[in-house]
């Protein structure tokens, strides 16, 4: 979010919705399927979409294409963070 404006100058509000969606989604959702899925798993999917949040938003110079990096950063922040958190509860 610090570099909402690099993103879309009159758009913070699109880059804030793409930041938060994906990661609530995933925290909702994740009782109903965390359990099915192991942790290794889980985290090589994080760490593939934080591989192609690196490369839409630095190599996309359209705004639809950088929108779509952020929402796959916040789906992994999301992923990676409630996995970590169930992982040291176990």
């Amino acid at each position: 979010l610090a570099a909402a404006k690099s993103i879309s100058e009159g758009g913070t509000a699109l880059v804030f919705i793409a930041n938060v969606i994906p990661s609530l989604t995933i925290k909702l959702s994740a009782p109903y399927w965390f359990d099915k899925i192991p942790y290794v798993v889980r985290m090589k999917i994080a760490t593939l979409c934080m591989m192609m949040s690196f490369g839409l938003v630095a190599s996309s110079h359209r705004l639809p294409w950088q929108l779509v990096g952020v929402m796959f950063a916040s789906a992994q922040g999301g992923l990676g963070e409630a996995s970590l958190l169930a992982l040291a509860g176990k």
